[in-house]
């Protein structure tokens, strides 16, 4: 299914037709203990409450820009004025941009597989008398978040060797040096296919969007610790980092958690 169809099947009624939720965020973006470059680049517009992380993989400088390119090109897609729906539909094509755009470039500079991943959340106004919804779209293992009420929900699914092999082999992978292999990334296939969710958002609700940085090292029950206690974007972030760095840090960590005002 192409890009357009897929987001296609999100919308099933007008544009928004109210003022959408108020958002509020805060971001970690560091190289780690390990690493001696951070190839994870973030996006994150609050007033048009669009927010993406990229990690980026590569030889030499391949993995910071293959991340940057697709942050810069969604961010230029947000700008453009224009209903909620015709924003899914500019950052859909923005992501079909990035990996054309990558492949030439590693094309050009002679690396294997560049590439990125992609998480992304928008949050939008309701359509007609319906809920404020907000629209999930995500390329590799990098990870979008839901905590409501005090529970944790895992909103997007991996596109790694381990998630997609199924129950019986995953825990046998996870053990192997394969555990990190992506079957999607921007930039690798000709083609890319995000994996495209959308949900009903509710004042209160906060979100994270990582990289595997962070949830390799921090495991859900500490994520929704951290914000039953962090209560705030910035105290999550405060929390989530700490408990990162404690783990090791072994790559590169990115983190964003946005919040759903009013």
């Amino acid at each position: 299914m192409g890009t357009i169809q897929a987001i296609a099947r999100l919308f099933h009624g007008g544009g928004a037709r109210k003022p959408a939720p108020k958002t509020a965020f805060a971001s970690a973006s560091e190289c780690g203990p390990e690493r001696d470059e951070n190839q994870d680049c973030f996006f994150a517009d609050a007033k048009r409450r669009v927010f993406c992380v990229a990690d980026g993989m590569g030889g030499g400088q391949g993995g910071s820009r293959a991340s940057a390119t697709a942050c810069a090109m969604i961010g230029e897609a947000v700008a453009r004025p224009g209903s909620f729906r015709e924003r899914i539909r500019s950052i859909g094509r923005a992501i079909d941009g990035a990996n054309e755009g990558i492949l030439r470039f590693a094309a050009k500079a002679g690396y294997d597989r560049m590439g990125t991943t992609v998480a992304l959340l928008a949050v939008g106004g309701p359509v007609g008398s319906g809920p404020a919804t907000a629209v999930v779209a995500h390329v590799g293992d990098s990870r979008v978040y839901l905590f409501r009420k005090g529970s944790l929900v895992r909103l997007t699914r991996d596109h790694s060797l381990v998630e997609d092999s199924g129950a019986a082999f995953s825990p046998l992978l996870r053990r192997t040096n394969l555990s990190h292999v992506l079957t999607r990334a921007v930039g690798i296939e000709r083609s890319v296919r995000p994996g495209w969710r959308k949900i009903a958002v509710c004042p209160g609700d906060m979100f994270l969007l990582c990289s595997d940085g962070v949830c390799d090292m921090v495991p859900d029950d500490s994520i929704r610790f951290a914000f039953a206690a962090g209560k705030t974007p910035g105290g999550v972030v405060k929390i989530l980092e700490r408990k990162t760095l404690m783990a090791g840090a072994m790559d590169n960590y990115t983190m964003i958690v946005a919040a759903v005002e009013s």
